[in-house]
């Protein structure tokens, strides 16, 4: 797969996450709990792997 179409089609991950982040107000900046909260309540089974990752390297 070239470089281009590749750069152009986004993971459900990708997806995911900005279609939550544009529901939220302008210059909001989600804090860790916030982040949390997103992804323990998303059962998308594509998020299993960020639940094994230790939260703080989530939130930076």
């Amino acid at each position: 797969m070239s470089g281009a179409l590749s750069a152009s089609m986004s993971s459900p991950l990708e997806t995911t996450t900005r279609a939550w982040l544009s529901i939220l107000p302008p210059d909001h900046y989600p804090p860790a709990a916030e982040i949390d909260t997103f992804i323990d309540s998303n059962n998308a089974p594509f998020l299993d792997d960020l639940r094994s990752f230790p939260r703080p390297q989530l939130h930076n």
